[in-house]
């Protein structure tokens, strides 16, 4: 399995405090007190990040033994400060309460991952969820001071380590330079093939999901194709991205903006396979652009529609989109939205499938070659899980 560059400590804190896009303009102003309790929190979720970032963007460094001490004691560290941020006032509002829970869990998590020896999981974990981190980052009033130098880059030596970097933080027009030139002047500047390929697949995801403007996309492939020193299966994977692309207009493509529920419902079934998740979708497959193309306008629909009555299902689909990219063009937060449709809709029969998923997904990821070793707080977190669906609320319970 391939799995890329995740960077994906940075504003884990800000995602605990922000996470849900939905609900943020409808909520109360915090008060001084709060602003304040927040501010510290958040600030010794930087400091531990900081201590990390050197780590993340080097799988070698991650997963060398002699690192393994300090990794695990600044992850141990996240998750105890992640417990905190449940007592935090702010984070009480309506808004925030349910998706902290799912990013609490997904800390805890992480941290287990890690101290239970699976370190290359661990990794894809703690990338899956910047992208969200600072989609939401953006709609904080002010940026604080350790905040822009944590965002700075000269942690990173090569142009390569700068670009992955940007594209996580959701710079990507920052980032798309970059790429480029490492595209076009391949093999110059001591990048290798799996760097080249990563830099053509972030590309794809610029202008399929992020752009979704499939005409900007043939006349970047063509130039790159101009680099006759691109590895062959490049090449190829070029000629079948340029295909896609020029296909991508024979069916007209669903305006997230004007679309009812039930179109974007019908839209996501039809364009979508559930059955996708479980393996690598690469380059090489068409269907990648598709699934580039679909997951950007859900998410759209989403941020557009926050009382929408399909959001159960579009965290669902969300999901089974992300999963099947499996993190070689996007961070994926599949996992993110599982929950997130279990835990805000636990009476939705959509909950029932993305339980039936995470489940699944849940049990994979602790299996190998000796069989499959659930720990006893996974098992008794699934459980939980299950038990919302199973038991209908209370009346005047909240969720």
């Amino acid at each position: 399995m391939k799995i890329l560059l995740p960077i994906g400590l940075l504003a884990l804190a800000i995602l605990l405090f922000t996470f849900n896009p939905w609900v943020w303009a409808e909520e109360p102003a915090p008060s001084s007190k709060t602003l304040g309790t927040t501010k510290e929190l958040m600030g010794k979720f930087l400091s531990h990040m900081q201590a990390l970032k050197g780590y993340i963007v080097s799988e070698d460094q991650f997963i060398d033994k002699k690192n393994f001490g300090e990794i695990d004691s600044h992850l141990k560290e996240l998750s105890s400060l992640s417990k905190k941020a449940a007592h935090d006032p702010r984070l009480q509002l309506p808004g925030y309460r349910v998706s902290r829970q799912v990013l609490e869990n997904h800390i805890e998590e992480t941290e287990r991952v890690f101290r239970l020896g699976n370190k290359h999981y661990a990794r894809w974990m703690l990338g899956s969820t910047l992208s969200i981190c600072m989609s939401c980052h953006t709609q904080i009033p002010t940026v604080s001071r350790s905040l822009k130098d944590f965002e700075s880059l000269e942690t990173f030596s090569t142009p390569f380590d700068q670009a992955e970097f940007l594209f996580a933080t959701r710079a990507f027009d920052q980032a798309k330079p970059f790429y480029e030139k490492i595209i076009q002047n391949y093999p110059e500047d001591k990048v290798n093939s799996e760097q080249a390929e990563t830099a053509l697949e972030r590309m794809i995801t610029y202008y399929a999901r992020i752009r979704r403007n499939p005409e900007a996309a043939v006349l970047a492939l063509e130039q790159y194709q101009r680099n006759t020193k691109l590895p062959p299966f490049l090449k190829e994977d070029m000629k079948i991205w340029l295909r896609s692309f020029k296909d991508w207009n024979k069916e007209p493509v669903l305006n997230p903006s004007s679309a009812t529920d039930s179109e974007i419902i019908e839209f996501a079934s039809k364009n979508l396979d559930p059955k996708v998740s479980g393996y690598i979708m690469a380059a090489d497959n068409p269907r990648a652009a598709l699934y580039l193309k679909v997951s950007g306008i859900l998410y759209e629909y989403l941020q557009q529609h926050p009382d929408s009555k399909a959001t159960p299902s579009m965290l669902y689909w969300l999901a089974i989109c992300d999963k099947g990219l499996n993190n070689n063009f996007f961070y994926s937060l599949g996992d993110v939205y599982l929950r997130e449709c279990i835990i805000r809709f636990p009476q939705t029969p959509t909950a029932r499938t993305c339980y039936d998923e995470y489940e699944s997904e849940t049990v994979l990821s602790y299996s190998g070659s000796s069989g499959t070793h659930l720990p006893e707080d996974v098992k008794i977190d699934l459980g939980r899980l299950k038990a919302l669906i199973i038991t209908p609320p209370t009346a005047g319970a909240k969720h």
